[in-house]
């Protein structure tokens, strides 16, 4: 890949990588494409990625999008943030997809903070991420309510957030009560967070929810 990326590393515009595999000492990418404009990035592990978005190496890079594919492991803006140490001023546009919110919830607040300084030119901020049922959930809320408060420091023209809330990934595993609540508490909870985001001229709010059949466990 390396050899391909170099035959064309002053004519490439717009690239696209997926990494699939799982490693515990994976080979660390270093891109050096002065022309790229576009990187988008499918990770089930970010190591492979670590500070990958570097200005001197990717200088006209405007439009950022990373996806954390395999979503029933612990994906949140902490573990990119883990592996990324880097500034990129140049970056105008943040695609990101991930779960921010499990059981077993982080204080997300700090790493989101840490994004808006490392890519501190982003006017343009998409937010994507999936949730299932969660138990005790009013606590986890107020770190999600942080989260999203700490992505306002940008100067945002354009803000989109789609939420997904899901069955429960183990949901032919699961017997816990269901609290019709959660979904209304999650939009809140959202909303909240973005009460103080700057600038907006156009903002985006999706929230997408499914019904579960108790019975069998079968969505509808």
């Amino acid at each position: 890949m390396t050899r391909m990326l170099d035959s064309c590393r002053n004519s490439l515009e717009s690239l696209s990588l997926e990494h699939f595999a799982c490693n515990t000492n994976p080979r660390q990418l270093d891109l050096h494409l002065p022309n790229l404009t576009q990187l988008i990035l499918y990770a089930c592990d970010m190591k492979i990625f670590k500070d990958l978005v570097k200005e001197t190496n990717l200088p006209k890079l405007a439009q950022f999008s990373i996806s954390f594919i395999n979503l029933t492991a612990v994906n949140r803006i902490s573990k990119f943030m883990e592996n990324h140490n880097v500034r990129h001023g140049g970056v105008r546009s943040v695609d990101l997809c991930c779960s921010p919110i499990r059981d077993d919830v982080a204080d997300e607040e700090e790493p989101a903070l840490t994004l808006v300084s490392c890519f501190s030119g982003v006017n343009k901020f998409k937010l994507t991420f999936k949730t299932s049922f969660l138990s005790d959930y009013a606590h986890k809320f107020v770190a999600l309510t942080e989260m999203m408060a700490s992505l306002g420091g940008w100067d945002l023209t354009c803000g989109e957030i789609d939420v997904e809330m899901v069955p429960h990934f183990f949901a032919s595993e699961y017997k816990g009560p269901r609290d019709l609540d959660f979904g209304s508490a999650l939009v809140i909870a959202v909303l909240a967070g973005m009460a103080n985001w700057r600038g907006l001229a156009k903002t985006s709010l999706k929230f997408i929810g499914h019904q579960i059949n108790t019975t069998n466990n079968n969505n509808k």
